[in-house]
């Protein structure tokens, strides 16, 4: 037998001839919790039986690992567990724009079904939110950002009903209630604060507490951050995060909050999710353009202490390949924006 191989993230492995009782075997380490999980990706070269020689899989988390090597497990092996399916909803219409490669971000992530959904097939009863696990709204510009962005669709939850005459809130409320998952990305995020669903201070939903506002620069930022996640916050999304690289793409992205108290708050009960960072010291900054819309407290995400609602300015789904990144050309390799939604999937399952 051939020296043991040695593989960042996972260990010395016995096997480095045969593809799949060495996949087995790192999948049943990760699976029991023997080797640590790493926000930093490690490669496998020509190790599965269905790769073709040279080609490298990128893993994250145990999961994701489970889920590429499934062809390396016979039928009713002792390691294939039934797992709960996780069907994500992603909102379309009124001028939503990234609802496509969100849906495939949902897909990439793990998710069983990622359906793409138009508001008016919720009203209509044609789709209940009910049959999904996660929610998404997506960016876009919605309504063309008259009265401010996400404003007139904020108005549309919380004041129709459905088709039966139920009040979209209600829906949207045992949504929460049943411990499912809300995302907002950029313009999915304004929706959220004008909705309430975001920070959600004291539990109250539905009750605007923070709202977004022109840039600084007073320009769209259309560019690459660096971002910083909260270790101590309760976000599911964000579980196990460290430094992240996403694009950004708004105008009106800068977080502003009614009191200096509210903003204390925000930080000290750790609902500050996502933090724009220095690239290079890792830390949170208020320098522009590191900083693309002056947030105080450097602020890209927030959450609601459930750590069930997520909404932030970058997009993640726009990373979703490692040659979305500046400079995957060099050899330098950042964790998808898509680890978001494999955490929320990880978490639903």
């Amino acid at each position: 037998m051939e020296e043991p191989r040695k593989i960042p993230g996972i260990g010395d492995f016995p096997y480095a001839s045969d593809s799949a009782p060495f996949l087995q075997e790192a999948s049943r380490r990760f699976f029991e919790g023997q080797a640590p999980l790493t926000s930093q990706p490690f490669v496998l070269y020509s190790l599965c039986p269905f790769a073709k020689k040279g080609r490298h899989i990128w893993i994250f988390q145990k999961r994701a690992l489970l889920r590429r090597v499934a062809c390396a497990f016979p039928p009713n092996d002792k390691w294939s567990l039934p797992m709960a399916k996780v069907n994500v909803l992603v909102l379309t219409g009124y001028g939503t724009n990234c609802h496509d490669e969100t849906a495939h971000a949902a897909r990439l992530g793990g998710a069983d079904r990622a359906d793409i959904v138009h508001f008016s097939d919720i009203v209509s009863c044609s789709v209940r939110i009910e049959d999904y696990q996660m929610m998404v709204f997506p960016g876009g510009f919605l309504d063309g950002d008259d009265l401010g962005a996400g404003q007139a669709a904020a108005q549309r939850w919380l004041h129709m009903s459905d088709a039966r005459g139920v009040p979209l809130l209600e829906h949207l409320n045992v949504f929460l209630k049943e411990g499912k998952l809300l995302l907002g990305i950029c313009n999915g995020f304004q929706l959220m604060v004008k909705l309430g669903l975001v920070p959600a201070l004291d539990g109250k939903f539905f009750t605007r507490q923070v709202s977004l506002a022109n840039n600084d620069s007073a320009r769209f930022e259309d560019r690459w951050v660096a971002l910083r996640a909260n270790s101590k916050s309760p976000c599911v999304f964000t579980r196990g995060l460290g430094l992240l690289a996403m694009p950004v793409r708004h105008g009106e992205g800068r977080i502003v909050v009614p009191d200096e108290e509210t903003l204390k708050r925000l930080e000290a009960e750790n609902l500050i999710a996502l933090q724009y960072a220095d690239a290079e010291s890792g830390l949170p900054t208020q320098e522009y353009p590191a900083n693309p819309n002056g947030s105080p407290l450097a602020i890209a995400g927030l959450t609601d202490p459930t750590g069930h609602c997520l909404g932030l300015m970058p997009h993640p789904e726009a990373f979703n390949h490692a040659t979305n990144a500046p400079r995957w050309t060099r050899g330098e390799y950042e964790l998808p924006g898509t680890i978001l939604f494999e955490n929320a999937v990880n978490y639903l399952r």
